[in-house]
Formats: structure tokens, C-alpha cells, sequence
């Protein structure tokens, strides 16, 4: 009896430590497979070109409430100016090249969670922001275009600068998301025709 007992705590201990090395396996696993579902999820949502978010990740967030008053939800449409010449003239690596430097700089000003930019489509760019007023975004329309305007892109031997032009429009009333793009686009509309402009939605 008193030979069997070191036998019987030798197992006990080592049932203990494999239970324990069990659970630290199933731990690392469950560890694994969060970090995969989260890059998989990442690569749903983001553009590959640009790395800004898809119109995917959008339509999932349009009934996001939004802020009215003063300081209020804001949308930015952005569109490069002269897109399909580019691609025509240059070819269409180069029109990727410009949009992907758009992208750069979008994400550089895009900071904090209460706001985001998504590929709306082709080379048109959506910015949402959460609380912002009329001075501040207009603010950050010029200063973006302005930016845009120094990049150079070089392929080969092609060394070419491009424009954007950028609509805006504010919550400034209980209109829907939707609704709130739509009067940015219409204000995006009336920025192309001069180009290389601002143009702020004021029914």
C-alpha cells in the first residue's frame, strides 16, 4: 500500500499537467482562429487596391444612427478628375497608381473611430465623419485636394500629377444616411464641372 502511493501521485500529477497542456493547446487554437477570422474579415471589408474599405463595408454600416446639430455627421465624395483620359493616355497601371496614392492619403487623414473611408466606385472615394461642422470639413476638403496635387506618379517613363474634385454635405437636419450621400454626390456633381474644386450641398 505504502509503495503504490508515489505511483498513484505520479499519475495524478501527470493526468494534472496533461489536462493543464490540453487546455493551454485549446487556448492557443481558439487564439489562432480569432486572429484568421479577424484577417479574413479585415480582407472582406478592405480594398485591395486602395486599402481603404469596399462598398461592402458600407452597405453594412448605412443604418448606422447618424449626428445632427452643430457638430454633426459629415459626408466627403470624392472623385479624380480626368480618370478615364488617364487610363486612355497612360494606361490603366497608371490610373491604379493614382488611386492607390488617393488611398494612401485618405488613410492619413481618416483618424480615430469616428471616422472612415470607403472605394464608393471605380475612382469615386466616400469619407464619413461623425462629428464635424461646416468650417471643419471644407477645411479638410481644400487641404486634401491641395495635398493630392503633390504626388507624382512615375511608371516607366510616365511622370504624371493629377487633380480631385470633392462634394460636402452635413446633418445639419433628420435626413437618413442615404440621404446624406445623395446631397454630397450632388454637390460632387456641381464640383466636375468646374474640376480641381469644392463644392458644398446648400439646397
Amino acid at each position: 500500500f505504502f509503495i503504490a502511493i508515489p505511483t498513484i501521485v505520479g499519475i495524478a500529477i501527470a493526468g494534472s499537467w496533461f489536462n493543464f497542456m490540453r487546455r493551454i493547446s485549446a487556448v492557443r487554437l481558439e487564439m489562432e482562429v480569432s486572429k484568421l477570422n479577424s484577417v479574413l474579415e479585415d480582407k472582406a471589408y478592405i480594398d485591395e487596391l486602395t486599402k481603404v474599405y469596399n462598398r461592402r463595408y458600407l452597405t453594412e454600416n448605412i443604418d448606422a444612427p447618424l449626428t445632427y446639430g452643430v457638430n454633426c455627421s459629415s459626408v466627403m465624395m470624392i472623385d479624380l478628375d480626368h480618370f478615364k483620359q488617364i487610363n486612355d493616355n497612360y494606361g490603366h497601371q497608371v490610373g491604379d497608381k493614382c488611386l492607390e496614392k488617393i488611398g494612401t492619403e485618405l488613410n492619413n487623414i481618416i483618424k480615430g473611430k469616428d471616422s472612415y473611408c470607403v472605394r464608393y466606385g471605380g475612382e469615386e472615394f466616400l469619407i464619413y465623419f461623425d462629428k464635424t461642422n461646416k468650417h471643419e470639413i471644407l477645411n479638410k476638403a481644400y487641404e486634401f485636394k491641395e495635398k493630392v496635387k503633390e504626388h507624382v506618379v512615375t511608371l516607366d517613363k510616365v511622370s504624371l500629377s493629377f487633380k480631385i474634385s470633392i462634394g460636402v454635405a452635413l446633418a445639419e437636419d433628420n435626413i437618413t444616411y442615404n440621404n446624406l450621400i445623395n446631397r454630397a454626390d450632388t454637390a460632387l456633381y456641381k464640383a466636375k464641372v468646374d474640376r480641381d474644386s469644392v463644392c458644398y450641398y446648400d439646397e
